[in-house]
């Protein structure tokens, strides 16, 4: 992570005064969400710099594996970085808003390397300020991936969809919202070819056998734009359910 991306993530976290003057220029969700396509801006150059080390005829080709294992270390040592900051932002209810935002934006609540601190920092800061809807939901969303993985240490007796059911009745707009924003960073990042092809080689092509390469960004965007006009329907919203399932 390089020194300016951390100083500025630092700021949205830990620094009040800081924050507002930057609210003053764009707002605070815009500058959240230009950190998280950074980031993703910043993984994707690490593994087209790996994918072109692999071609280049000098160097042993080591195949997946080796990509696996390279990506493995960046991000385990990414991981303490944001565990780290996660410290800091559990202070107050405001920094911890805005850090799960960026977590989640920056699609760090789907990815195993960061599931487990992940998961439990926002349990820390869902049951610390009760009232913030968000942080309720984007916990109960972790702890759903998290179970994915066949972990099931983590609070056994929570059912997360429930969890995330009862926070989108009740504060709909803004998980809505950020649902929005989150697919759109992910079909820009998908839109490079190489991280478009590792993907699929790497993780979907069995998942979505009928899916083709070309086509895969497009069909991601497709699964997000399900969830958000599921999430329609669960508000009672037909009208704008059926506006964007087109």
């Amino acid at each position: 992570m390089d020194i300016e991306f951390r100083n500025k993530l630092l700021t949205i976290l830990t620094d009040a005064a800081r924050r507002e003057d930057i609210g003053k220029i764009e707002e605070e969700d815009t500058f959240i969400y230009n950190l998280a396509w950074q980031f993703r801006v910043e993984i994707a150059n690490y593994i087209e710099y790996i994918e072109k080390l692999h071609q280049k005829p000098d160097v042993e080709d080591k195949g997946k594996e080796a990509i696996f294992q390279n990506l493995s270390l960046k991000y385990h040592e990414l991981s303490s970085k944001f565990q780290e900051l996660s410290l800091k932002a559990s202070f107050t209810e405001q920094n911890s808003l805005a850090y799960a935002r960026y977590l989640f934006l920056a699609d760090l609540l789907s990815n195993s390397y960061f599931l487990v601190w992940a998961t439990n920092w926002l349990k820390e800061v869902a049951d610390k300020y009760p009232t913030v809807i968000l942080l309720r939901y984007l916990f109960a969303l972790s702890l759903y991936n998290f179970r994915l993985y066949g972990i099931q240490e983590v609070e056994p007796t929570i059912d997360p969809q429930t969890v995330m059911f009862n926070a989108i009745r009740e504060n709909s707009k803004e998980i809505i919202n950020l649902w929005k924003a989150y697919t759109d960073i992910r079909k820009q990042y998908f839109k490079n070819p190489v991280i478009t092809s590792l993907a699929y080689e790497l993780y979907y092509k069995d998942i979505y056998p009928g899916v083709p390469r070309e086509t895969f960004h497009n069909a991601l965007t497709s699964i997000d734009l399900v969830t958000i006009t599921d999430y329609y329907l669960i508000v009672g919203d037909k009208k704008k359910a059926e506006e964007i399932a087109g």
